[in-house]
């Protein structure tokens, strides 16, 4: 399921078989989103922030197999440069087999390259973590469909028919937080 994380509403979803993992259809439910939104004439999200199960981490390794380090973000790349020559790690063989340079081997990922290995803002850079605290709103909008609408305990059967109940489920909480806007709202009126 897609979530807008202002609203705490979904935006999206897909029905998937139990013995299905969610990651293989993440990608389709990122990529379609954005469309159904623009033709609805809405805002297009920035940022997309998933459970762990879908995190690959994006960062490259050396030669040797240590982690590069994280040096910014700059033209849609981040940049990665060599542990060794950053004073991270002692490398054994210092900075011979990854580069020549004194400045060490410089890795550059672009998101369009990979989406699920690169991320922009970068896994664990201040930036990130702001965009990726907003999640928790999205964690309210689960428990409100599980807890509050049943989805927890889905008891029909099929596809079809269980889409209906969660697109039921999801029409229901869309319409309480219009009914909570509406009556929080000195200016708008219940007719």
């Amino acid at each position: 399921m897609a979530c807008d994380s202002k609203s705490e509403l979904p935006l999206a979803f897909n029905i998937t078989p139990a013995n299905q993992a969610d990651s293989e259809n993440a990608l389709s439910l990122v990529k379609g989103t954005p469309q159904f939104l623009k033709e609805n004439n809405q805002i297009i999200p920035k940022y997309w922030a998933m459970d762990s199960g879908y995190d690959f981490n994006g960062i490259p390794e050396c030669s040797v197999s240590y982690r590069i380090i994280y040096w910014g973000h700059y033209n849609g790349c981040n940049k990665f440069r060599c542990p060794h020559v950053l004073g991270k790690v002692n490398c054994p063989h210092v900075s011979a087999w990854c580069s020549d340079s004194n400045y060490g081997r410089v890795v550059k990922t672009r998101v369009k390259d990979n989406p699920r290995f690169v991320s922009i803002p970068h896994r664990g850079s201040e930036n990130w973590q702001k965009a990726y605290n907003k999640r928790t709103s999205i964690e309210r909008c689960f428990s409100r469909l599980k807890e509050n609408l049943n989805l927890e305990n889905v008891k029909v059967m099929g596809a079809k028919k269980v889409r209906t109940h969660v697109l039921l489920s999801c029409i229901a909480l869309i319409t309480s937080k219009i009914t909570i806007e509406k009556i929080n709202s000195p200016t708008l009126k219940l007719t």
